[in-house]
């Protein structure tokens, strides 16, 4: 699964946001009819909290499928609700609890990256919106401080209150 990782950039890389409906491993099936060889995908539905409970079954479908297909780099995107730099301690409290879910299934499914906005601060400042998202990352990291999935930071225009 290493090698699904690996941006070696001496080859090209092909892909989009692809779906998942059908299961998780629907994505590779499509992926690779579209002769893709990157993709990204949410483990689950975007605009919910909660998502499926992912069976070892899905995992393993997941990563055989991805075994055998041209998909060299595969990212998971988190789901839009989260935001990790909440003014609202109880949104907070559960974004931080829904982006530790969102590493955990990425790294039951081997997937390596995990795109994630930063957030908006809701009017607290931008400093105070950059040290929360600072701590609610740290919070996630020591959760899963053996997990081989890095988090990466999306940039984005910035708008209102939104950290990007």
């Amino acid at each position: 699964m290493d090698t699904k990782g690996n941006t070696n950039m001496t080859t090209h890389l092909l892909g989009a946001h692809t779906s998942t409906q059908g299961g998780v491993s629907a994505a590779i099936t499509l992926a690779e009819k579209l002769n893709f060889t990157a993709i990204q995908i949410f483990t689950k539905n975007n605009n919910q909290w909660k998502g499926k409970v992912l069976t070892q079954n899905d995992a393993d479908e997941f990563k055989q499928k991805l075994s055998r297909s041209s998909i060299k780099v595969v990212v998971s995107h988190d789901s839009y609700l989260i935001n990790l730099c909440s003014s609202k301690p109880e949104l907070l409290e559960k974004s931080r609890e829904a982006f530790v879910d969102e590493l955990e299934r990425c790294e039951m499914l081997g997937i390596p990256y995990l795109n994630f906005h930063p957030g908006a601060h809701g009017g607290m400042g931008e400093e105070e919106g950059i040290k929360l998202i600072a701590e609610s990352l740290n919070l996630a990291h020591e959760k899963t401080k053996n997990f081989k999935v890095k988090s990466m930071l999306e940039a984005t225009a910035g708008q209102g209150t939104a950290i990007g």
